[in-house]
């Protein structure tokens, strides 16, 4: 029966600029060629020899490299002082040719139509993930270096920019006697032969290095040759893996054997690297460090300063003697005594007052307080801070420039090996079938006519008299995506791909867009569509604090229906992970990105089977095979396409694909041109309530372990009554008071678009709260006008409760400069304003401002949403 033809596909995203526009945006330069380039670099190259600058060839070697080797390149590689001086100095344009260099390189790498857009990120619109990676390529490109390591440029960039790239990088190294070393994971056959060496790597062993056009020779003295037709990258990655080996092989059939990596490498050793030896560029060198990222100070060093300082909690006399030397190396024990030497040795406390050897009610209350009395003492503190200051600062220098990274660079190695058995067998019938009867699948198709988007015009652009409001993105997009067939939606980089699908999948959070969706033939709505639709994003966000599985459970847990039965659900999530080849990772953490855990390709292939689990009707996926090697991509498309073929409906955008992978797809739709909470609320994950409890309630388990911790320490410290019953108050005022601090922290953040604010914000909230809670001011002494501000104030009430619950009952005559002799319940509710008749209610309002804080948190969470797309 003949297959029904494709629908007619009209598809058109072009971001056209307005005519308005000055000269640079309404009339555009032609493109620069190869040959441009050539001149340029041959130009610079010959400025620079002319003023007798020259910088030194830098040469790569090394010898028995082993993963716990560190390597270091250059004089700047460090944020050391010196390092920051040079930057500095080159920023503000003392730099060689700086201006010149950076505009050729920005209209290099095309980025001249977007120079004055903000970049963006996760929560904030702004230029194309294409787009970024040319500025991250551009801002290596324009420093003075003389080597360049380039980790997968590629990634993100369709097959002609890369070439373009290369091309200009090629020309740099070839005249500006740079070194250059490029990882690429598919690199297409024109982009490959600009490269003079290749060095190709397989499970951390060197299988060939050598000249660009010996490589295919030397398998091909091990018996393995590469066909006419075949991508010579896509060759030497595949010629090493024991799946794809044998259909290289040209000898007979029957003296075929797997060739290991091993024999590999040695033959490489025999062939190639001892005539390296022989022209003496192979020669050892000392081992250098470097580091990565350092954590220095961690919070309970400050939380052992600030606790060590006596003045706030407890006097110098009552301090143990064991802990003076603390008291004396505390930051905070300086800062705190020139404060009070500057208020309390002023005029307005000079009162004539005789207490031991005080003359005045200032140096009294110094004093009683044991603080520090003559004023000398005040220039001491300060010089002893900007000390503390200097040495803390010489000492981060140090760390980072001699220290190793706390954190390493892990990958897991599994992932590398030989791929597990079910990758080499056809997913057969019976198991989609399974699949299928566990849940049952009801194929969907999904039709858009004459889609339009419109963006909000940058204020970039509005500055060069763009008078028009609205930027248009996609124009006139019309077509069609059916049951079991696979859509690749291509184009160049900044072509509209990304926006195309995000307007499908309703992930959009602004801007403006007209046209008719439908599935199935209804008008599509974002509450139930979310449920039957999946989307992986060009980023990988996952929790690094879960395994593979845990990830998939999550997912799964949450995402499909009620009844199905946990044994349903663990097979599934079983069949997922052998489908995306993820098995042997089952228990591997998912770690941070660049630093520990899965690797780029293991991390993208976790991110498609967490939306596989919560089996979709309708599968979007943005650029999957981006950030994939050749034989990594081939293994992602073979898992999209298993998917299709179980009647879902797949779309994909895809930039570099080779002859394989594009063959993967049904219906290529060409465009002409052109972060976890929001992701997994967008995919339906979870009810804000449900996020909102959770996170609310993670803390406690925290909170009571450091209170508890604090209390042991402090509460003794101080000298406070060793009773159980005050102990009990102590450790539930502390234990309130993390809470709503926590809480509040929440709040901020989720009511502020960046943690920028949040930290600000908080800080001033902080800061207020401190002020005004009776502790710096008693309540008694704050004007009548402001003391609203002290009932409002919940730092206020924790004072309140923690002093009268520790010492409301204590009648000890306690002396008070200026006053008679009088008891300390006396004294707490006549000078401090701290009564019986107030204690229940500051205990309830404490319950109640958390639950405020909380309800504000869910509402902030449930309605405001700071992610620009």
């Amino acid at each position: 029966m003949p297959s029904s033809p494709a629908p007619r596909m009209e598809c058109s995203s072009e971001a056209k600029q307005p005519p308005a526009a000055s000269e640079r945006l309404s009339r555009p330069s032609p493109p620069l060629t190869h040959e441009d380039n050539r001149r340029f670099l041959q130009m610079l190259r010959e400025k620079k020899e002319s003023l007798g600058v020259s910088g030194e060839k830098v040469e790569v070697r090394f010898e028995e490299l082993t993963v716990e080797a560190h390597g270091r390149i250059g004089r700047r590689a460090l944020p050391t002082l010196p390092n920051c001086a040079i930057n500095a100095a080159q920023a503000t344009g003392f730099g060689e040719g700086s201006n010149l260099t950076t505009n050729y390189i920005i209209k290099i790498l095309g980025l001249s139509e977007c120079a004055d857009t903000l970049v963006g990120d996760e929560m904030r619109r702004g230029i194309s993930g294409g787009q970024k990676k040319r500025a991250t390529i551009g801002e290596m490109l324009v420093g003075l270096a003389r080597c360049f390591f380039m980790d997968d440029i590629s990634t993100g960039l369709d097959s002609s920019t890369t070439y373009e790239i290369i091309k200009f990088i090629q020309q740099m190294a070839h005249l500006m006697d740079i070194t250059v070393v490029i990882s690429l994971l598919q690199p297409p056959p024109e982009t490959l032969e600009l490269f003079d060496d290749i060095i190709l790597l397989c499970e951390g062993r060197i299988v060939y290095h050598g000249p660009r056009e010996n490589a295919t020779d030397f398998f091909e003295i091990m018996g393995f040759k590469c066909p006419p037709r075949k991508n010579v990258a896509d060759f030497l990655q595949e010629v090493t893996s024991e799946m794809d080996q044998k259909q290289y092989w040209v000898s007979d059939e029957n003296k075929y054997h797997y060739h290991a990596i091993e024999k590999f490498a040695e033959s490489i050793r025999l062939f190639y690297l001892p005539r390296l030896v022989q022209d003496n560029v192979f020669v050892p060198k000392n081992k250098d460090r470097s580091l990565d990222q350092l954590n220095l100070l961690p919070d309970w060093l400050h939380t052992f300063f600030y606790q060590t300082s006596p003045p706030l909690y407890t006097e110098t006399d009552d301090l143990q003697p064991w802990l003076c030397w603390a008291y004396w190396t505390s930051p905070f024990t300086y800062a705190q005594n020139a404060v009070a030497l500057n208020e309390f040795l002023d005029e307005r406390w000079a009162t004539e007052f005789h207490y031991k050897d005080a003359t005045t009610v200032g140096q009294a209350i110094l004093q009683i307080r044991g603080m520090l009395t003559e004023w000398y003492w005040y220039w001491i503190c300060v010089s002893v801070l900007f000390g503390f200051t200097l040495v803390f600062n010489v000492l981060s220098i140090f760390a980072l420039q001699y220290m190793n990274s706390p954190h390493k660079h892990e990958v897991s190695t599994n992932a590398t090996k030989k791929m597990t058995e079910c990758t080499n067998k056809k997913v057969g019938p019976e198991k989609a079938s399974t699949a299928q009867f566990v849940f049952p699948l009801r194929p969907l198709s999904l039709v858009f006519d004459h889609i339009n988007y419109f963006a909000d015009m940058p204020k970039e652009m509005v500055k060069y008299g763009v008078t028009e409001k609205r930027l248009q993105l996609l124009q006139d997009v019309s077509g069609a995506f059916r049951p079991g067939v696979l859509t690749a939606l291509m184009g160049i980089t900044g072509a509209g791909k990304t926006t195309l699908l995000d307007v499908l999948a309703g992930r959009k959070t602004g801007g403006y867009t007209k046209g008719t969706i439908r599935i199935a033939g209804y008008p599509k709505k974002q509450e139930t569509f979310s449920r039957i639709s999946g989307y992986c994003e060009q980023s990988d966000i996952h929790s690094p604090n879960l395994t593979v599985y845990e990830s998939l459970q999550f997912s799964a847990w949450l995402r499909l229906p009620s009844n199905v039965e946990s044994y349903q659900r663990d097979m599934f999530i079983d069949e997922v992970m052998e489908l995306v080849e993820l098995t042997r990772l089952k228990n591997a953490m998912v770690g941070l990105v660049g630093a520990t855990g899965l690797s780029a390709e293991q991390r993208k292939r976790l991110t498609i089977a967490v939306e596989l689990v919560a089996s979709p009707s309708i599968l979007f996926m943005d650029e999957p095979t981006t950030g994939l090697d050749a034989r990594a991509a081939a293994i992602v498309m073979r898992t999209v396409r298993r998917t299709m073929d179980t009647g879902r409906t797949v779309v994909c955008t895809i930039h570099q694909p080779n002859i394989g992978i594009f063959e993967s797809f049904d219906e290529p739709v060409v465009a002409m041109e052109r972060a976890v909470l929001y992701r997994e609320k967008a995919a339906g994950t979870y009810c804000t309530l449900a996020y909102t409890i959770a996170q609310v309630e993670v803390e406690l388990p925290y909170m009571l372990v450091q209170v508890f911790i604090f209390a042991a320490i402090v509460y003794p410290m101080i000298g406070f009554q060793m009773i159980v019953v005050k102990f009990f108050w102590f450790v539930l005022y502390m234990v309130l008071s993390f809470m709503y601090y926590t809480v509040l922290g929440m709040m901020t953040v989720a009511l502020t678009p960046n943690i920028e604010i949040a930290s600000g914000l908080s800080f001033l909230i902080f800061i207020f709260w401190n002020f005004f809670s009776g502790f710096l001011i008693a309540r008694e002494l704050i004007p009548v006008w402001w003391r609203w501000v002290y009932w409002a104030n919940p730092a206020a009430w924790t004072v309140y409760g923690l002093m009268f619950s520790q010492l409301g009952d204590r009648t000890e005559l306690i002396l008070v400069p200026g006053q008679p002799d009088q008891t300390v319940r006396g004294f707490l509710e006549g000078y401090l304003g701290l009564e019986d008749r107030y204690f229940n209610l500051i205990t309830y309002l404490h319950v109640v401002i958390i639950a405020i804080f909380a309800f504000f948190l869910f509402i902030s969470l449930k309605h405001l949403n700071f992610q620009r797309r």
